[in-house]
């Protein structure tokens, strides 16, 4: 499954474009999910919902507006558009209109010439003209996503040239990129080549010949292993937790990392944390953040069950779990308001940015004195991050400014 459907891929395309990061890199992967339940989740279903509306709109000339307010049942779970959804959504849609040529959403693509037969995937947004080719695919997670060599987009851009493009235009400019409204930072376009894109196939298609082995070797990655339903089934994946283990074990002591992982990175097996062992260990932050949340909820269960947690317990967490609510506002509010009046409701001011959204440039200064601007945090992201970087200034520079004077 992809990371914010359920209905990217059937069943039947085990080496499908959405599943290309995990089967890529780990020759096991097919084999270690097979059998093992894909289990619906909520981002999931919210995304589907999003990849919907989206597909309604670039087909049928509707805007996401008209959707505000709008309810979608999805399994157990209920989704009403709203107008910040709406106005997340309706850039990627204005920019994809802008673009020429004719436009393709929702369309299969076979992707058995840079895998194995029998295998396919299906593009959320396509299009071409006589000089480019682009793929879009829309992220509606919150987890930032990058074009860049990303393989899910290179298998649809090569099976949308073999289907669909080559019988029409002579373009070898290709622009794949990924839409992801929600997340700053994710998202972005990558420009590349038909001829990089081959060569993109050819190791594709060399990396899922290994997954026809009797006995592949199984590896652990940072992208690989996100989506891995295997990791989170009973018994786990030793791998998984075998290079969690060495990545924070031990305080980062002794880990021979270019064994490990293969990486062409050489970092020193020392136990200081130089720049370098520093950026590969925050680089696999998330990898690391979802194996402990994964114990976490193992040590809970067993817990819950009767089974060992030496030394630990379960208890009431009022940070976690969920509010109580009205189960009909208007049938509470007639209950509540004969005791309590007008304490039964509060006002709140609008925050300055929801302010801003409802009135007109023209009015805006009226309320700017008003304002007092929010400090902007700062965070360390990779380079690949749609974000422009915060200027650093250099030792000359810095050498360079009078006492006194403000640092732009």
């Amino acid at each position: 499954m992809s990371d914010d459907r359920l209905d990217d891929e059937p069943a039947h395309a085990p080496l499908g474009p959405s599943a290309a990061e995990g089967w890529a890199t780990c020759s096991d992967y097919v084999n270690a999910n097979a059998g093992l339940p894909d289990e619906p989740t909520y981002p999931a279903a919210e995304g589907t919902v999003a990849h919907g509306i989206s597909n309604t709109c670039l087909t049928l000339g509707f805007d996401a507006s008209d959707f505000i307010g709008t309810t979608t049942q999805i399994l157990d779970w209920t989704f009403t558009w709203t107008e910040e959804d709406a106005f997340l959504l309706q850039r990627g849609i204005d920019r994809i209109r802008a673009l020429p040529g004719q436009f393709f959403g929702e369309h299969r693509v076979r992707t058995e010439q840079w895998t194995i037969p029998g295998q396919f995937g299906t593009l959320d947004r396509a299009g071409f003209d006589d000089e480019w080719i682009w793929i879009e695919d829309l992220k509606w997670g919150r987890f930032p996503v990058y074009p860049y060599e990303h393989l899910q987009n290179i298998q649809y851009a090569l099976g949308f040239w073999n289907d669909v493009a080559r019988h029409h235009t002579n373009a070898t400019k290709f622009a794949l990129s990924i839409d992801q409204p929600r997340c700053a930072g994710g998202g972005g376009v990558w420009y590349t080549t038909l001829d990089e894109l081959l060569k993109a196939g050819e190791w594709l298609k060399g990396r899922a010949a290994l997954t026809q082995q009797p006995n592949p070797p199984r590896t652990a990655s940072e992208k690989g292993c996100v989506w891995c339903r295997r990791r989170r089934a009973p018994g786990g994946c030793d791998t998984y937790s075998e290079f969690n283990t060495l990545l924070i074990g031990n305080k980062f002591e002794d880990m021979d990392i270019d064994i490990i992982l293969d990486n062409p990175l050489a970092l020193p097996t020392t136990g200081v944390i130089t720049p370098e062992r520093r950026s590969f260990i925050l680089s696999h932050r998330k990898m690391m953040e979802l194996w402990m949340d994964m114990l976490a909820e193992q040590e809970l269960a067993d817990y819950l069950a009767g089974r060992p947690t030496p030394g630990r317990k379960a208890v009431v967490d009022t940070q976690k779990g969920t509010r109580d609510k009205w189960k009909d506002e208007k049938a509470a509010e007639a209950a509540l308001v004969p005791l309590l009046g007008d304490k039964s409701f509060t006002k709140k001011l609008i925050t300055p940015v929801q302010a801003g959204k409802q009135i007109g440039p023209e009015d805006r200064e009226i309320i700017a004195a008003h304002i007092e601007p929010g400090v902007k945090g700062k965070s360390m992201v990779p380079e690949a991050d749609a974000r422009p970087a915060i200027p650093v200034m250099t030792f000359d520079e810095e050498a360079e400014v009078e006492v006194g004077e403000v640092e732009k």
